[in-house]
């Protein structure tokens, strides 16, 4: 089935589908990043670049004009390590679950509970040995970790003003739910690094990883079939083992391109899993399955579903 048909039928099962109700919006994911900053030399770094700051105030003080060049050259180096990390020479990839709960009403606290079941795997004993030889780093925190925020969350970094509260405003009819994400890719910073095309695909994994009404969530399929560049791939297989379709989409970020991925189980439509793999490589950068989604009433509950 090609991308288009198979995105028209979604929208029908989508329409179909009841509306859900709770307190929190549960998400249960299975994270899979590739290992590429060696953090133990950035932290190192950072840690070097504040201490030089710090001493520098201190010789400064009573000096204003020096001190506030010296904090704009600080925010330049400190910018000049975030865009160029230190990288390890060795092929890993660390993985973790993830539960979250996004509370509905304002007021509410949020949850995360991180850091949980982590596993390390390399490309090769030799990458291995290359860990050990490197000091044998820590690459992912194995303790389990939990925050609570009682701030709202944000749904989508490139579009701040979506949060669970704001969702059920959202159009349930193709053409207006098009205007109002046409009006979000124009007050998003993503509209300085892709074009509508590539900033859809990404807002749509924010939105169907959340709780959208039925009209919404069938109105967005719409609109994503009607997009040039979603081709299928067919069946496939997730992180998980679980049967589904792939969807791909490309992109160019910092002056690299990207395949951009989303698996939806064929009967249901619900979104499996997505992958972002840089191009010319074999192996996604970032691929996050999606365990268990739904609305409970209590936090640390899971879904009902």
């Amino acid at each position: 089935m090609d991308a288009r048909s198979f995105l028209l039928a979604a929208a029908v099962t989508a329409a179909r589908e009841p509306a859900g109700s709770g307190r929190y919006w549960y998400t249960r994911e299975r994270v899979i990043q590739k290992v590429t900053v060696d953090e133990a030399k950035y932290t190192a770094g950072v840690k070097t670049l504040v201490k030089e700051w710090e001493a520098g105030k201190r010789e400064l003080k009573g000096k204003p004009a020096e001190l506030e060049a010296a904090n704009k050259e600080m925010e330049k180096k400190i910018g000049e390590l975030k865009a160029s990390p230190p990288k390890v020479s060795y092929a890993a990839t660390a993985a973790h679950t993830e539960d979250s709960w996004h509370a509905r009403k304002k007021g509410d606290s949020n949850r995360t509970v991180g850091n949980q079941d982590v596993k390390i795997t390399f490309g090769s004993p030799e990458d291995r040995e290359r860990r050990k030889k490197a000091g044998s780093p820590v690459l992912r925190e194995d303790k389990p970790s939990t925050s609570d925020l009682d701030l709202p969350l944000i749904l989508s970094i490139d579009n701040p003003t979506l949060t669970i509260q704001s969702l059920a405003g959202l159009p349930t009819d193709k053409e207006g739910l098009e205007r109002r994400l046409r009006s979000l890719y124009g007050k998003s910073s993503a509209k300085d690094r892709v074009d509508f095309a590539g900033y859809l695909p990404q807002t749509s994994l924010d939105l169907l990883r959340a709780p959208l009404t039925p009209g919404t969530r069938s109105a967005l399929f719409e609109v994503l079939a009607e997009q040039p560049g979603i081709t299928s791939q067919g069946e496939v297989t997730d992180a998980l083992g679980r049967t589904g379709v792939a969807l791909t989409s490309r992109f160019t970020s910092d002056e690299d391109s990207f395949e951009f991925r989303l698996i939806f189980d064929e009967e249901s439509a619900k979104l499996l899993e997505y992958s972002t793999t840089k191009e010319g490589e074999s192996s996604p950068l970032t691929r996050v399955a999606y365990q268990d989604t739904g609305w409970v009433d209590r936090l640390g509950e899971r879904s009902r579903d």
